[in-house]
């Protein structure tokens, strides 16, 4: 009869853990940067996983909401990414306005008002800023975000 011993046994499996639901390494900053849209794409990603999605869709889904908020998203982050992004650049401060044909945005507008969104914002960005001052938000607050989205709102 052999005898086992401790260095021929196999080494012992940890037990299966469930996958974190928070952002992925390339989106989610130090704690100390912390930012709304991180937060926001954690829920995000457990509503889509709620809804019956899969991980990776979700993952895909919470990744693009963390990251909308950077200065930039190069198109390699996933379609998705990138797209909502410029939509919300677009949107908040007017980002590559000039591209679309005048009467496209008249139309827009005047489906969906920008009713006191300018206003709304800002007083959730300086929120924002002042909770989290090393966050996303905080950065663009004091590169002249306000002064940004006002101007938008004068050429609408």
């Amino acid at each position: 009869m052999t005898q086992t011993t401790e260095a021929t046994q196999p080494p012992q499996q940890p037990p299966p853990q469930t996958p974190p639901t928070q952002p992925s390494a390339r989106s989610k900053p130090g704690r100390e940067a912390y930012c709304f849209a991180v937060q926001g794409a954690t829920i995000a990603r457990q509503l889509v996983l709620d809804a019956g999605a899969s991980r990776p869709y979700a993952d895909t889904v919470a990744d693009a909401i963390a990251a909308h908020f950077n200065i930039t998203v190069p198109t390699s982050w996933g379609a998705e990414a990138h797209l909502l992004h410029a939509g919300t650049h677009l949107d908040a401060a007017g980002t590559r306005r000039s591209e679309l044909a005048p009467s496209t945005v008249a139309e827009v507008h005047t489906r969906a008002p920008r009713t006191d969104f300018t206003t709304h914002f800002l007083t959730a960005m300086q929120q924002e800023a002042t909770t989290h001052p090393t966050s996303r938000a905080a950065i663009l607050w004091h590169l002249g975000m306000p002064r940004t989205l006002r101007r938008h709102d004068q050429h609408l």
